[in-house]
C-alpha cells in the first residue's frame, strides 16, 4: 500500500476542522434582495435578465421576489430571497 502524500493529509485535516469534506463552505449563500428595487426596475421597463444582472441574483430569484412582493411584507421568511 502506498503512503498518503503529506499535502492530502494536510487538506483532510483542514476539512475536518472546518466540518466539511472538501474544505469549502456547506450550502449556497443566501441572496439578499430588495423587492422594492425589483419592482422599481421592472416598472421602468427593464427585462428580467437586466434586473437580475444589476442586483447580482438569478432571473428566477428576481421573478419570485417580484411575484411575492405584492402580497408579502418586507420582512420575508422566504429563504431564497432573505430578509431585507
Amino acid at each position: 500500500m502506498k503512503p498518503v502524500p503529506e499535502r492530502i493529509v494536510t487538506g483532510l485535516e483542514n476539512a475536518r476542522q472546518r466540518a466539511t469534506r472538501s474544505g469549502l463552505a456547506i450550502g449556497r449563500p443566501r441572496v439578499i434582495l430588495d423587492r422594492d428595487r425589483v419592482s422599481e426596475l421592472r416598472a421602468s421597463g427593464l427585462s428580467w435578465r437586466e434586473i437580475a444582472r444589476r442586483l447580482g441574483a438569478g432571473v428566477g430569484t428576481v421573478r419570485r421576489a417580484f411575484k411575492a412582493g405584492a402580497s408579502v411584507t418586507k420582512a420575508c421568511q422566504n429563504p431564497v430571497v432573505g430578509e431585507l
